[in-house]
């Protein structure tokens, strides 16, 4: 014959409970750490919507230039080109009164 231990009722109701407070406690970390989970993702989710390299940069126009000659000065290679001489100073900042030889300027754009 086996003898059974006694255990008082209220030992069992505490042990009950106990495991109740655990589980609860636990379950409340799980929600928890959820609610950070989603906060974070609302919060930094506009950081990363795709657009930290996507830029849209349209070609600006290409320039036309011009190559000097032995002899050239601002006022023929302005009339060569068909623009005028204060345009041709305002896109070659430096330009020198007379050029150098194969000096490549920039006379206006396509």
């Amino acid at each position: 014959m086996s003898t059974m231990a006694y255990v008082h009722p209220r030992e069992r109701e505490q042990d009950v409970l106990d495991a109740v407070v655990r589980n609860a406690a636990r379950a409340l970390a799980v929600a928890a750490y959820a609610a950070a989970l989603v906060i974070a993702f609302i919060i930094f989710a506009p950081v990363f919507d795709g657009s930290e390299a996507t830029a849209d940069i349209t070609p600006g126009p290409a320039t036309v230039t011009y190559r000097t000659r032995a002899g050239d000065t601002p006022a023929t290679i302005a009339s060569r080109s068909a623009i005028p001489l204060a345009e041709l100073y305002a896109l070659n900042p430096g330009l020198q009164a007379i050029p150098a030889r194969g000096e490549r300027l920039v006379v206006g754009f396509r």
